[in-house]
């Protein structure tokens, strides 16, 4: 097995995930691509095989993990529980956990400041890389 430090980064989402006690399937989701579950605070995350790219494995695991981790699952059934922050949540993990402010500070100092730029050099999709700009730079 390459050292941790020489894997992709979905490898290592998967590797944090199986450290975690988070399970990591991958089965026919063709109108998702990803989904979270957890049951009796046991949690998995599916990835359908052919979501595409790399990148949006990537960004699918890692907001995935970030629901598991987080613990940011909605109550179905209740009028009062709010999607959107449970999905802005797992996004914040997932920005910070594979697009760290300080590595995203030195991209932005050396010039690297489009959405495009700075997706392929972490290796996730470009609106998320957008989204991780607005998240750290629109405050």
């Amino acid at each position: 097995m390459r050292s941790l430090s020489r894997l992709k980064t979905s490898e290592k989402l998967i590797d944090l995930a199986g450290r975690r006690g988070i399970g990591v399937y991958e089965f026919p989701l063709p109108l998702t691509g990803c989904c979270e579950v957890c049951l009796d605070g046991a949690c998995a995350v599916g990835i359908d095989p052919h979501v595409g790219t790399e990148a949006e494995k990537t960004v699918m695991l890692a907001h995935g993990l970030g629901h598991c981790l987080r613990g940011e699952f909605y109550n179905v059934y209740s009028p009062y529980d709010v999607r959107a922050k449970h999905e802005r949540r797992a996004d914040e993990w997932a920005i910070r956990k594979i697009l760290p402010y300080g590595k995203i500070k030195k991209a932005v100092r050396r010039g690297e400041t489009e959405p495009w730029q700075i997706a392929e050099l972490f290796g996730v999709t470009v609106p998320f890389a957008e989204k991780a700009l607005r998240y750290y730079f629109e405050k």
